[in-house]
């Protein structure tokens, strides 16, 4: 029996029907085939009975089937005989079965081959059974895998048996759960050898009463580290003294806080030396506290700088006092600062002496505010040095006056800066007298105002000239009175600069008299404006002379104003410019006229510019004639305007020549009627465009004949636009014809209509061209008769569209005749439509050609009716496209007969669609066989309908696929008939499908065969699938194999049992499983026994039991013995008594023996 044969057996044929002795014959692959049910019920003889060979083709699958009844009855040779695999293949439940024995037995191998799970399976008891040699193998993993309960039962010899690595491999929870007498009894070496997670791991009574001392002071620096602050403090006093100095370094900050003050009582002087600085800083407060004098002692410098401020707070003022001086001088800053004020009184006089700049510096207010008098009078010079800027606001009075004289004048700017005003108010003149220049630089703003006059008076020549412009303004007004007239006028420039405004404004008139030349350039121009008229008019002649610019430009129009007129004259050049445009603003007409003549002439465009209009209004025409041409050219347009017609007279010829255009546009139309014709005559042609609309038309007559020509040439657009007509028509000829483009462009309509027909024939050819197409619509069929033919034939394309009907319409058949090709194309469709038939004939055959397809379009049905057939033979392609559907309708047979093929061709679908039946009939054979597919799909019903069946035999295979389904429904039987056999091949999808059921049963079975498959599945598509049966068995044998392949479900369900009898062994072959799926019982027992040979062996497997089963017995002994031997487990039970019966023996036969 094969393996599969032996899987399919029941339960119990296995268990009861096979006897010991079949059992024991079964093969490996016949044993490894048994599935998990059938071995977990093999009875207690077949287990016994299996041979060592048969065990060992257990699979894993079967291994884990085996109850714990049939584990336990395997012998022990046969257990022995199972491979690692399959001690690994058992479950927990079967490891826990095993008997001692069973454990004894086991090799070392097997041992090994115990999965981690396995091993947690075992009882404490399987544990102890086991074999040192075997314990002794077991791998890491397997080690890490033991439960707590299995390690704490671990004996004396497994304990003394593990090697390092299984040490090593004990999890923190396995060392956790070890005796303190198994910790002892563990080789010093495992101990060495365990990690820093197992040492942390375990218990402090493990650590203090497990760990022998030998184990102890083996263990590694790392170790050491890796020691719980729980188990460090609970070492006990003989592991405290055994350990050696490179354990003790190795401490952790948090394992040295951890320790006891009896702990750090027992650490000697060489242990306690040992210890680093981050370690000294770890200790607990208590613990420094608890520290003796010669530990105090025996700190390093580096141990005392590592103290932090809350261990240095800690310390009592005995220890304080211990400190050597050396230690006193490592102290840092940060521990200065902690030192409470007992503590810094406690420090002895020697020792504060040597406390350097730095420590000084870092004293806090509070302990610098608690030192004596005494103590402050004892600092060194490089100590008071030292005090910072709060140390020395925090200082008393008292302790200030105590800072001995030499110590005073050492003090720098910055700690003179840092005094209270208390401070410096209690300082006596003496002291204040000693100040050096630089400590009288250093005081401040509140420093100065708290000063008194008496103060102040008592300042030397020298300390007033040191005063910063910041303190010279924090004085007050009354303090700056107090300064004595000889130190006032030691001030530098600077210093009066540095005036404010108040100040200055609080000095007398003879203390503004009594400045220096200095000091009076020295005023800011703030401190100018903030002169009174009063403080103004006091300073000196020579003093005011000396004023700079910057100074002129500063006084207040409120000054300005207050100034005589003989102070006005008395002004230098640079003080007269210096004047701003507000100042001119606010002088008066008086002071205006008191300017002298060259300061005058002096005076900027700006200046000029910012004077009033009543300002210009009261200047002289001599004055005026004086102007520069700048300052002329500096008059704004308001003061332009302002100009009375005498002082426009009185402008020099030069300088009315270079007035602007803006200054020309400003005049009043009553200034410009002023002008004479010579001052018009010499205007430049800038001036002359800058004359606006309305000064042209105060223009008379006489002035505008005064133009010259090139004046006329620069007339603006805006300037033609504004000429009445009969200044246009005053325009002498001559000026007229040199009129540029742009300007005879400008021309209004009104003005080109006032034109007489003469001046339009008198138009050159650049100005016919310039006319708009606005312009040209404007003139009258009169003007456009009048134009010279040689200027009509310059007409622009957008000219000729320009034209009205109205003015087309007037043109004579010669004037049409003389268009060029490019003015015929511009002819709009109204243009075209308004044309005669005439008019339409006149046009040149070249001309005609040229027409687009928009022009042919517009012609009307009555023009193109009235072309000759040369002319319609003479169309293009594209005019032909033009032609409309009423065009076509409207042409003749003789008219349709003349088109070439070319023509024919360019015929568009709608155009197709407009002809008659007739014109359709009366196309010639060869025009009709160059239509395209596109031609003959725009075909209407009707007139495929009236196509004769030669006509239709005549199509090519691209005009039958054109054809549409529409189409093709209308043809009548005849038609399709008259098909090639090469066009029912080109027939589409689409077109079979829009075939009716009427067209397709006139299809001969030669047409049908030589349809596609594609073909066919659309014709099928056309019929319901009912209607398949329909198709006679000639025509169902007429079906190649790719067309059978191509029928549907529903389609093969269909086919009756005289169809299906009819189907070749071809056919019947190439039916796809899907397909033979789908046949009925009814459509399976028709088939014949050659039908039944001829099905493939994949047929016969995809056959349903249900068609197997109503198989005649008939057919079952057709079958092959391939097809028998392809038959499936199922399809074989399916099958009945008399159908089993039916195969013939050999194929019984051979179904057995495989």
């Amino acid at each position: 029996m094969s393996a599969a044969q032996i899987a399919r057996m029941t339960t119990d044929q296995v268990a009861n029907g096979l006897t010991t002795t079949q059992f024991i014959a079964l093969t490996n692959s016949q044993i490894s085939a048994l599935t998990t049910s059938q071995v977990a019920n093999l009875t207690t003889d077949q287990i016994v009975a299996m041979t060592s060979s048969q065990i060992k083709a257990l699979t894993a699958a079967q291994i884990r089937a085996l109850t714990s009844d049939q584990i336990i009855n395997l012998e022990t040779a046969d257990f022995a005989a199972l491979a690692s695999s399959q001690i690994a293949a058992m479950t927990t439940d079967q490891i826990a079965s095993l008997s001692s024995d069973q454990i004894v037995s086991f090799s070392t191998a097997q041992v090994k081959g115990l999965t981690a799970s396995q091993i947690k399976a075992l009882t404490t008891d399987q544990i102890a059974s086991m074999e040192t040699a075997d314990f002794a193998a077991l791998t890491t993993a397997q080690i890490a895998s033991l439960t707590t309960d299995q390690v704490a039962n671990l004996t004396t010899e497994q304990i003394v048996a593990l090697s390092t690595a299984q040490a090593r491999a004990l999890t923190t929870s396995q060392i956790a759960a070890l005796g303190i007498n198994q910790i002892a009894m563990m080789d010093t070496q495992d101990v060495i050898a365990l990690s820093t997670a197992q040492i942390a791991s375990m218990t402090t009574d493990q650590v203090a009463n497990g760990l022998t001392t030998t184990q102890f002071t083996a263990l590694s620096t790392s170790q050491i580290s890796a020691l719980t602050t729980s188990q460090v403090a609970n070492l006990t006093t003989d592991q405290i003294v055994a350990m050696t100095s490179q354990q003790i370094k190795t401490l952790t900050a948090a394992q040295i806080s951890a320790m006891t003050t009896d702990q750090i009582a027992n650490l000697d002087t060489a242990d306690f030396a040992a210890l680093a600085s981050s370690q000294i800083a770890a200790m607990t407060t208590d613990q420094i506290a608890s520290l003796s004098s010669d530990q105090i002692l025996s700190f390093s410098t580096a141990q005392v700088k590592g103290l932090t401020a809350t261990q240095i707070m800690a310390l009592t003022t005995d220890q304080i006092v211990s400190f050597s001086t050396t230690q006193i001088q490592a102290l840092t800053v940060n521990q200065i600062k902690s030192l409470t004020t007992d503590q810094i009184a406690s420090i002895e006089t020697d020792d504060f002496a040597v406390l350097t700049s730095s420590q000084i510096s870092a004293m806090t207010t509070d302990q610098v505010a608690s030192l004596t008098n005494d103590r402050i009078a004892s600092f060194s010079t490089t100590q008071t040095q030292a005090l910072t800027v709060d140390q020395i606001k925090s200082l008393t009075t008292d302790q200030i006056a105590s800072i001995e004289a030499d110590d005073f004048a050492v003090l720098t700017s910055s700690q003179i800066s840092a005094m209270t005003t208390d401070q410096v108010a209690s300082l006596t003149s003496d002291r204040i007298a000693s100040f050096s220049t630089t400590q009288i630089r250093a005081l401040t703003a509140d420093h100065i105002k708290t000063l008194t006059n008496d103060q102040i008076a008592s300042f030397s020549t020298t300390q007033i000239q040191v005063l910063t412009a910041v303190q010279i303004k924090s004085l007050t007004t009354g303090q700056v009175a107090s300064i004595a007239i000889d130190d006032f006028a030691a001030l530098s420039g600077g210093q009066i600069s540095a005036l404010t405004d108040d100040q200055v404004a609080s000095l007398t008139n003879e203390r503004i008299a009594s400045f220096s030349t200095t000091q009076i350039q020295a005023l800011t121009e703030t401190q100018i404006k903030a002169l009174t008229t009063d403080q103004i008019a006091s300073i000196e002649v020579d003093d005011f002379a000396v004023l700079t610019s910057g100074q002129i430009s500063a006084m207040t129009t409120a000054q300005v104003a207050s100034l005589t007129n003989e102070r006005i004259a008395s002004f230098s050049t640079a003080q007269i410019q210096a004047l701003t445009d507000t100042q001119i603003k606010a002088l008066t007409t008086d002071q205006i006229a008191s300017i002298e003549t060259d300061n005058f002439a002096l005076l900027t465009s700006g200046q000029i510019s910012a004077m009033t209009t009543a300002q210009v209004a009261s200047l002289t025409n001599e004055r005026i004639a004086s102007f520069s041409t700048t300052q002329i050219q500096a008059l704004t347009d308001a003061q332009i305007k302002a100009l009375t017609t005498d002082q426009i007279a009185s402008i020099e010829v030069d300088d009315f020549a270079v007035l602007t255009s803006g200054q020309i546009s400003a005049m009043t139309t009553a200034q410009v009627a002023s002008l004479t014709n010579e001052r018009i005559a010499s205007l430049s042609t800038a001036q002359i465009q800058a004359l606006t609309a309305d000064h042209i038309k105060t223009l008379t007559t006489d002035q505008i004949v005064s133009f010259s020509t090139a004046q006329t040439q620069a007339l603006t657009a805006d300037q033609i636009k504004a000429l009445t007509t009969d200044q246009i028509a005053g325009i002498e000829a001559d000026d007229f014809a040199v009129l540029s483009s742009g300007q005879i462009s400008a021309l209004t309509t009104a003005q080109l209509a006032s034109l007489t027909n003469e001046r339009i024939a008198s138009f050159s050819t650049t100005q016919i061209q310039a006319l708009t197409d606005t312009q040209i619509k404007a003139l009258t069929t009169d003007q456009i008769a009048s134009i010279e033919t040689d200027d009509f034939a310059v007409l622009g394309g957008g000219q000729i569209s320009a034209m009205t009907t109205a003015q087309v319409a007037s043109l004579t058949n010669e004037r049409i005749a003389s268009f060029s090709t490019t003015q015929i194309q511009a002819l709009t469709a109204d243009h075209i439509k308004t044309l005669t038939t005439d008019q339409i004939a006149s046009i040149e055959t070249d001309d005609f050609a040229v027409l687009s397809g928009g022009q042919i379009s517009a012609m009307t049905t009555a023009q193109v009716a009235s072309l000759s057939n040369e002319r319609i033979a003479g169309f293009s392609a594209a005019q032909i496209k033009a032609l409309t559907a009423d065009h076509i309708k409207t042409l003749t047979t003789d008219q349709i007969v003349s088109f070439s093929t070319t023509q024919t061709q360019a015929l568009t679908a709608d155009q197709i669609k407009a002809l008659t039946t007739d014109q359709i009939a009366n196309i010639e054979s060869d025009d009709f066989a160059v239509l395209t597919g596109g031609q003959i799909s725009a075909m209407t019903t009707a007139q495929v309908a009236s196509l004769t069946n030669e006509r239709i035999a005549s199509f090519s295979t691209t005009q039958i696929q054109a054809l549409t389904s529409t189409q093709i429904r209308v043809m009548t039987t005849d038609q399709i008939a008259n098909f090639e056999a090469e066009d029912f091949a080109a027939l589409t999808t689409a077109q079979l499908v829009a075939m009716t059921t009427a067209q397709v049963a006139s299809l001969l079975t030669s047409q049908i065969s030589n349809f596609s498959a594609t073909q066919i599945q659309a014709l099928l598509k056309v019929m319901d699938p009912d209607l398949i049966t329909n198709l006679s068995t000639t025509q169902i044998q007429a079906l190649t194999t790719t067309q059978i392949q191509a029928l549907t479900a529903d389609q093969i369900q269909e086919l009756t049992a005289v169809q299906v009898s009819a189907m070749t062994t071809f056919q019947i072959a190439s039916l796809t499983t899907d397909q033979l799926v789908t046949f009925s019982t009814t459509q399976i027992r028709a088939l014949s026994d050659a039908q039944i040979q001829a099905l493939t062996t994949n047929q016969i497997s995809s056959l349903e039991c249900v068609d197997l089963a109503a198989m005649t017995t008939s057919q079952m002994a057709a079958m092959t013995n391939v097809q028998v031997l392809s038959l499936t487990a199922d399809q074989l039970g399916a099958l009945s008594v008399d159908q089993i019966q039916a195969l013939i023996d050999d194929m019984l036969g051979e179904l057995s023996g495989s």
